[in-house]
This record gives structure tokens, sequence and C-alpha cells, in this order.
């Protein structure tokens, strides 16, 4: 029963999270919107974690640039344990004419599956992460980029429980 919930549950943040992305209007986005996809791999970390590395993520963000140098986004990744939503803010620094450098950060929620490796119950949890990424545009339109964010989330143990995200995908420039 409880996967069936899992499994409406992550098809209902999906869907929305699609929605989301179709539609830059409801954000009253500017000329500097990008939509985005990501893959990754995931080393965990805490109590609730065996340690193991996996290349098992998956996202999607929607965002625009403030100005020059800074950017927003909202994004959403799947890791298969857990997945999250973030709204983040970056710093933007042109490297060159095609490569910028981001360092942001962001906050939101975590949710877990039913059975972790404690044992433990679904349960929805604040976060944070910390990212640095490094962007090459293509074109105007395209751009690949390659990144780290670290996500850390409220723990009842005192070490606190994260995960070490890196990440590789595009923004689509609208």
């Amino acid at each position: 029963m409880e996967s069936k919930l899992m499994n409406k549950t992550s098809a209902i943040l999906s869907v929305a999270a699609l929605t989301l992305l179709s539609s830059t209007a409801a954000l009253a986005m500017g000329t500097n919107t990008y939509v985005g996809a990501q893959l990754g791999l995931t080393g965990q970390a805490g109590d609730n974690f065996n340690g193991e590395n996996n290349f098992n993520l998956y996202g999607a963000m929607v965002g625009t640039t403030i100005r020059d140098n800074f950017s927003a986004d909202l994004n959403f990744v799947n890791q298969g344990e857990y997945f999250h939503g973030m709204a983040d803010v970056y710093f933007n620094h042109a490297l060159s004419s095609n490569v910028t450098s981001r360092i942001g950060g962001g906050i939101g929620a975590i949710y877990f599956k039913s059975q972790d490796l404690a044992n433990q119950d679904s349960e929805t949890k604040f976060a944070y992460q910390g990212a640095v990424e490094l962007e090459y545009s293509v074109n105007d339109t395209l751009g690949f980029f390659s990144g780290y964010h670290y996500v850390s989330y409220s723990s009842d143990n005192d070490n606190g429980d994260y995960a070490n995200e890196y990440l590789f995908g595009m923004h689509y420039y609208l």
C-alpha cells in the first residue's frame, strides 16, 4: 500500500514539475529564462545511508537570469531513495565568452521513501544546499553544465545527514 502511495506521490510531483517547466509565464520570467535536465552520481552519508555512490540521480529545473551576474531557479531531483525540490540563487561569473561559473545555494524540502537502511518511516524534512557549477554555452539557446551540490537536511543525530550530488546536464534558453 505504501509503495503505491509513493508511486502516486512521485507521479504527482513529476507532473507538477513538468507543468512548471512548460509554463514560464506562471513565474513571470524574462527573456533569459531556461529549462533544463540533469543526470548525476550521488554519494550519501549519515545514519540512514550506506555511503555507496550510485549513478541514479535525475532532475529538471526552470530558471531565469536576474540582472547580469545573478540567476535563480526551481529544481526537482529524484535519487531513488529520496527526492527534493529547491529554490536556488546563484552568482554567475563569465570566465570566457562561452564558459560561465556559478556558485550558490538554496532551500527546500527533501522526502525519503519508507524503507531506508535504518527501517524508518517515510518523512519530509527541511533541506538546503550549496552548489558550484561550470557551464559551456554552445550557442544562445543551448548550454551544457557540470556541477557539485552538497545537500543537507535536518536530522536527529549530532552529525547531520547529507548527500554529495555530482551533476551533468543541459540548459535550454527560451
